[in-house]
């Protein structure tokens, strides 16, 4: 019986530390959550016009980006609309050239004709 006696006298011993223990760690752990509770509600009213602030620049960005895209569509069909008319201009300046270079070789050609006579 005293063997027992002191069985229980030692477990009582190493428990009750454990069990302070325990209960000191548990009660860290409340105050922990606690204060990761407060973390996040005030993260949250900290974030909430941030990310409203964010929204409405992605709106911002959007509309922006729409009108930029619609502005490079209307250059892409300002060019369609412009290359038959450079090309026809291209074609109107190689004629002119031709002309202009049977021009001035008929000229000279006559000029020469002169002084050989």
């Amino acid at each position: 019986m005293d063997q027992i006696q002191g069985l229980i006298q030692l477990n009582l011993f190493i428990l009750i530390p454990v069990g302070l223990l325990l209960a000191a760690v548990l009660y860290k752990l409340v105050m922990l959550l606690a204060l990761v509770y407060q973390f996040l509600t005030m993260a949250q009213y900290e974030l909430a016009p941030t990310l409203k602030d964010l929204r409405s620049t992605t709106a911002h960005v959007e509309a922006l980006s729409a009108k930029a895209v619609a502005g490079v569509e209307t250059v892409e069909r300002g060019i369609e609309q412009t290359r038959p008319v450079f090309e026809k201009g291209v074609k109107n300046i190689q004629v002119a050239g031709q002309e202009l270079r049977a021009g001035f070789t008929s000229a000279f050609s006559s000029v020469l004709e002169s002084f050989k006579r």
